[in-house]
């Protein structure tokens, strides 16, 4: 989001935003719906191009609320948005709320909405003694990821750092031909590393060596035109470039108002974007199982190939049977007349010397039924796998028909329910404890290959992973579905707790668990099960805790 096109949008709608009730807020990945009577505020915090705009009739594909969707509703649920304002120089709106209580006492709230690419953010903040104290934000930026500015529950919210540079279109004549006598430098990057949110646009102006006086018009003009901005104002989006401009140019498309502009970027670049990606992801997904499925099945019929010597081992036993007077214990061979080929050849059929004649018959009549029954089993895989194989390439192709997350959405579904149905009947032991106000669901492994089936499988990329440094033990798994990227002290504690409990430290004290995030836990080849390696790991000490006598 550019500053120019934001301060012009927030002049067109701010009279939209104050004074309404809100009613409801809910929330999809990283786009939030503020309900403000017969209006929609739409704020979406996407990393490439964060916006917001004004609507009346959007939906969201699936509501999924996080907490701070939660927390939203809980305190802006029937408060009324007081004021808004944009920061001078910034691409940050903050929009102050009151609610009264039903004791009559009112509490004031802001949203802060940072539209910074790359540190796109919203916040929302309670007054308490004339501070802005955070409540929860979208992004939560703790003292590890950023030692120059935090944000997270419980601390007071201060601003991001000021652009030092000045507002391009604030410049006076004056100033600019100090900077430029004469003549502008020969690259863009040099011309604007003297200012500060430049629009996409003036770029498409600029030119080597360009006559500081000619560009000074320019910048003069969209000056003016931004003084005296209205409503009625059109707007010109490049469908080449894909940004916004304030004069039309080639392969552009005309648009009213600045709202209408935020919301076609939003439907045609962030959720067209994110659809490609899903579809891509999806796609990419199942052409790797279809991969894996070709391997099994060329391994399968290489397999039935070997098979097809069924029938030769049931002759030989047949053949032994028939000549088993001849045998002698300790003979290494036999010659006999193979009564099974027209022509009754006599062929040689070899023996074990340790084995009696009764007992190498036995030898090759069970070499024949385990060869059969493997054939038969064989034939049924080879047959279910190109079943698979019909199925995979044929969704493949409905993935790759799909246009709208709408005819993509049935086949996702399916594949969260089929996951879902894996996580029921996942055979783990599961503790459940409520730190914080909310519940965690803990899991812990029960052997070797029941942790390699937890870590590995069961376990997704964002919870978190217990184990005893130095001690054997089990695996520890915490769901981590809101992607907390800190753990609640007190639920560190327990986990580790349990980790300490089901290890051979078990009687032990102050025993040493490291934790870290699934993603960083990896198992070497071939090795033994329940082994695994990882880093980026925290570790504390702690006791161990039976989680069945401990009050979670």
């Amino acid at each position: 989001m550019e500053y120019t096109f934001l301060k012009l949008w927030f002049q067109e709608n701010k009279k939209h935003l104050v004074s309404r009730t809100v009613r409801d807020v809910y929330s999809n990945n990283s786009t939030y719906i503020f309900d403000l009577s017969s209006i929609q505020f739409v704020v979406s915090i996407n990393g490439q191009n964060p916006l917001c705009f004004m609507t009346e009739n959007m939906t969201l594909n699936e509501n999924k609320d996080n907490p701070l969707t939660l927390l939203l509703k809980q305190h802006l649920i029937k408060s009324t948005v007081k004021n808004a304002e944009i920061r001078d120089n910034d691409r940050v709106l903050i929009l102050t709320f009151d609610k009264e209580s039903f004791y009559g006492e009112t509490s004031y709230y802001k949203i802060i909405i940072e539209l910074i690419p790359r540190y796109e953010n919203l916040i929302l903040t309670r007054l308490e003694k004339d501070r802005d104290i955070i409540l929860d934000c979208h992004r939560r930026i703790h003292i590890s990821d950023s030692k120059f500015r935090q944000l997270y529950a419980g601390i007071p919210y201060n601003f991001p750092p000021a652009v030092n540079k000045p507002y391009i279109f604030s410049v006076g004549k004056s100033q600019f031909e100090g900077l430029f006598p004469g003549v502008l430098p020969d690259s863009w990057k040099e011309f604007i590393t003297n200012f500060s949110n430049a629009p996409k646009f003036l770029k498409d102006i600029f030119k080597p060596s360009m006559e500081t006086e000619e560009m000074w018009e320019f910048i003069n003009i969209i000056r003016t035109t931004c003084e005296h901005w209205s409503d009625k104002n059109n707007v010109f989006y490049n469908m080449k470039k894909k940004h916004l401009n304030l004069f039309k140019v080639n392969d552009c498309l005309e648009m009213k108002t600045l709202n209408d502009a935020f919301a076609y970027m939003y439907e045609h670049e962030i959720v067209q974007n994110r659809f490609q990606q899903i579809k891509d992801r999806t796609i990419h997904s199942h052409t790797r199982k279809k991969k894996r499925l070709l391997r099994t099945l060329s391994q399968q019929k290489k397999d039935l190939e070997e098979l097809k010597d069924a029938e030769h081992w049931q002759k030989m036993g047949e053949l032994l049977k028939i000549n088993l007077n001849k045998i002698k214990y300790g003979m290494k061979e036999i010659a006999v007349t193979d009564y099974y080929d027209e022509e009754n050849p006599e062929i040689v059929i070899p023996l074990k010397t340790d084995c009696t004649p009764q007992q190498n018959m036995a030898h090759y009549f069970k070499k024949y039924k385990k060869t059969r029954s493997g054939k038969e089993k064989l034939i049924k895989n080879i047959a279910a796998n190109e079943k698979k194989l019909e199925k995979l390439e044929k969704q493949i192709a409905e993935i790759d028909a799909c246009e709208s997350i709408e005819n993509l959405e049935p086949m996702l579904k399916e594949k969260e329910l089929v996951s879902e149905k894996q996580k029921k009947t996942a055979p783990f032991r599961k503790f459940s404890c409520f730190v914080e106000g909310r519940q965690w669901d803990i899991f812990v492994g029960r052997s070797g290959k029941e942790n390699d089936e937890l870590t590995l499988h069961f376990a997704k990329p964002n919870d978190w992973f217990f184990h005893t440094r130095i001690y054997h033990g089990s695996h520890i798994i915490i769901k981590n579905p809101t992607k907390l990227e800190h753990l609640p002290e007190r639920l560190r504690e327990i986990a580790a707790g349990i980790a300490a409990y089901y290890s051979k430290a078990k009687h032990s004290t102050k025993v040493p668990v490291d934790f870290t995030l699934v993603r960083y836990v990896t198992k070497p080849r071939k090795s033994a099960p329940g082994f695994v390696v990882y880093k980026n790991h925290k570790t504390v000490f702690v006791d161990p805790i039976d989680p069945r006598t401990l009050q979670l």
